[in-house]
């Protein structure tokens, strides 16, 4: 089996969850990532063998060897970044959140255009213990009504860019409050809202 060579674009925290699965991966490869500076790119890739530090997305992009690409940039550089992927024929998987709904149903059309795969990272909605608990729902607790949920991750580094808002527009709720939201699109039917 021919593995997916994928490439990071971006080496803030969720790439350090990220790249170890892609590297422990019998499906994919870590094949490049790329970082705004070409210093951090060759420090994250010293923890992956055979993964090549590039400067810039835009070089990423252009790598014949990378098949799909993880997009972990702030939210701001997100759908530029997807498009130009998309554009130049790779497969995205771009972390949450997007911009806007528009900005989602501009990729998924460009997407379907090119034939290729968009996905978001939002890692809980495509682990299988959510397809099961989803169809078992009903005959364990009846159809929910309501959905009570919370979601806290401890952010006191103020450099943090969830708390600049040209570069995370919707701040740190964009970033957790997904979590809630998507439980709520998840498991309760959509004639319960």
């Amino acid at each position: 089996m021919t593995k997916v060579n994928i490439g990071i674009i971006g080496t803030g925290f969720i790439a350090t969850i990220l790249a170890p699965q892609i590297q422990s991966s019998s499906k994919a490869r870590l094949a490049a990532v790329s970082s705004r500076t070409l210093a951090k790119a060759e420090n994250f890739v010293t923890n992956y063998p055979g993964a090549i530090a590039v400067e810039g997305a835009d070089q990423l992009i252009a790598r014949d060897d990378v098949d799909a690409v993880y997009i972990a940039t702030p939210t701001s550089a997100k759908e530029d970044v997807a498009s130009r992927a998309l554009t130049a024929g790779k497969h995205v998987l771009i972390e949450k959140p997007l911009h806007s709904a528009e900005s989602f149903e501009r990729l998924s059309a460009l997407a379907r255009e090119k034939g290729l795969v968009l996905m978001d990272a939002t890692h809980f909605v495509h682990h299988p213990r959510t397809s099961a608990m989803r169809q078992r729902l009903a005959a364990l607790i009846g159809a929910p009504r309501s959905l009570h949920t919370m979601f806290y991750f401890p952010f006191s580094d103020r450099e943090n860019i969830r708390f600049d808002p040209s570069d995370e527009p919707m701040g740190a709720v964009g970033d957790m409050a997904w979590y809630s939201m998507r439980a709520v699109v998840e498991y309760l039917a959509p004639d319960a809202l």
